[in-house]
């Protein structure tokens, strides 16, 4: 019983993984097709020569964005990315009322755990997966045994 409650734990995290590697490949795929954009318009404004990258090549790029997600994960200790500095983090509050642009500002204000947490947000999907994996072979183990 425990086996197949671990099993069906797994196989949870795993679709829980995958549907977070989703969101993230097409936010990736947004950023990439939104910053073409604006490479194209200074390309057009300064060169008059318009660039563009397909659809294709914007999902290449996402696929090795995703893929370098799951070798950073790997690389990554799970402490320092939980470890933020310490230090008063005084004018949150400011940030919430102001909207995107106060937003902004928080996390410019504070880049050592704004990167930290953005890296721990965006390794949550290669996580989930890696998670599931493990568990899932250590259940078959058990089971063999």
């Amino acid at each position: 019983m425990k086996t197949i409650g671990s099993l069906l734990m797994s196989a949870l995290a795993f679709i829980a993984g995958l549907v977070v590697l989703f969101v993230t490949f097409w936010f990736t795929y947004a950023i990439i097709w939104f910053g073409m954009l604006g490479i194209s318009a200074a390309s057009e404004l300064l060169f008059n020569k318009r660039l563009a990258l397909s659809h294709i090549w914007r999902l290449v790029l996402s696929s090795i964005f995703i893929l370098l997600l799951f070798i950073g994960n790997a690389r990554t200790d799970r402490e320092y990315l939980a470890d933020y500095p310490r230090r008063n983090y005084r004018g949150i509050g400011i940030g919430t009322q102001a909207g995107v642009a106060g937003a902004l500002v928080s996390l410019l204000a504070y880049p050592g755990a704004s990167t930290r947490m953005i890296s721990d947000l965006l390794f949550s999907g290669p996580r989930l997966v890696a998670y599931a994996c493990r568990k899932a072979v250590r259940s078959f183990n058990k089971r063999s045994a």
